[in-house]
């Protein structure tokens, strides 16, 4: 309660403290001119990438030889994404994910361990890609420069953890120390788990397509941001945005605020005036986001009220 507190306190600190520095009668200026047909595409293209991580989640299903279709995953995953904005994490929606298919009469280790795997996965994406970029941008602001020190070592650190897990030998070796040392319920609960997650990360085959749709997702999601800055005919090389937004999107999935609002938008300011772009232009992106991000996962709302519209009836 007290976490959930401070982030919210975090949360309205962080938009105070950006209203307070944007030129709002040049934003008004801006949003007055804005080409609404690439808010339009950006729009469709948060859809797909949502769609996308529909399909990676349900790649796991596959795999485990389960009998959940796309179709199926689809809404639970559009739900998820809605909840993320107002959770407070912008993980946050995963746990409703986790509960639907524990819902459906499923094992808890299926219903966990699809998504720790996943979400290992695309953040260790993340990681690695920002660690390529670091060499390439000269970081002005220094709590940024201090903590792209720290992205190289976090990403080695997760590819080391998925090794020992994903390893049978030292899988076995762990498994087999903490089950004779701790005979505790919670303990066995969570081998159960890495059970299942050592069985997801040992299958190559499995691997490689999280690892190419989590790519291919935050590609899209690289597009996302370049094709706000053309609603509002900002002159960025699309190369810029390769640079700054993994970046931004490590530091929206710090646990510090709700829904990663306030330090999504101090973060795409920051990122991107390091790369030359100016305040009022990322600002204004920072803002059009925002609606974007809402609007694309919008279908989770009438996923939900559909959901509970049967439940009612039956």
């Amino acid at each position: 309660m007290i976490y959930t507190s401070l982030r919210i306190f975090l949360t309205i600190l962080f938009l105070w403290l950006i209203s307070i520095q944007i030129e709002w009668p040049r934003v008004i200026e801006i949003f007055l001119s804005i080409k609404w047909w690439w808010i339009i595409v950006a729009i469709l293209l948060q859809v797909l990438i949502f769609i996308i991580g529909a399909i990676r989640w349900w790649a796991f299903f596959c795999h485990g030889h389960s009998s959940y279709t796309l179709r199926q995953l689809i809404a639970p995953y559009f739900i998820g994404a809605l909840f993320n904005n107002f959770l407070p994490t912008s993980t946050g929606g995963d746990a409703l994910r986790i509960y639907h298919i524990y819902k459906q009469g499923s094992d808890y280790s299926l219903a966990f361990s699809p998504i720790i795997v996943e979400r290992a996965i695309g953040i260790s994406v993340m990681f690695g890609v920002v660690s390529l970029i670091i060499p390439f941008i000269e970081f002005k602001v220094k709590w940024v420069q201090q903590f792209s020190i720290l992205i190289p070592a976090i990403f080695l650190a997760l590819i080391i953890l998925l090794s020992i897990i994903g390893c049978s030998r030292s899988y076995k070796t762990m498994h087999n120390f903490l089950t004779k040392k701790y005979n505790h319920k919670l303990i066995k609960t969570i081998l159960k788990i890495t059970k299942s997650i050592h069985k997801y990360l040992k299958n190559p085959t499995l691997i490689l397509q999280i690892i190419s749709l989590s790519v291919f997702a935050q590609f899209m999601e690289i597009i996302v941001f370049f094709t706000l800055s053309q609603s509002i005919d900002a002159v960025i090389p699309f190369s810029n945005f390769i640079l700054a937004v993994p970046i931004i999107l490590i530091i929206t999935g710090l646990p510090i605020s709700i829904g990663g609002f306030g330090i999504r938008e101090i973060a795409i300011i920051t990122i991107f005036s390091t790369i030359g772009v100016s305040n009022l232009e990322s600002a204004t992106i920072a803002l059009l986001f925002i609606p974007v991000l809402i609007i694309g996962s919008s279908p989770g709302l009438y996923f939900f009220l559909n959901l509970k519209k049967n439940r009612s009836h039956s």
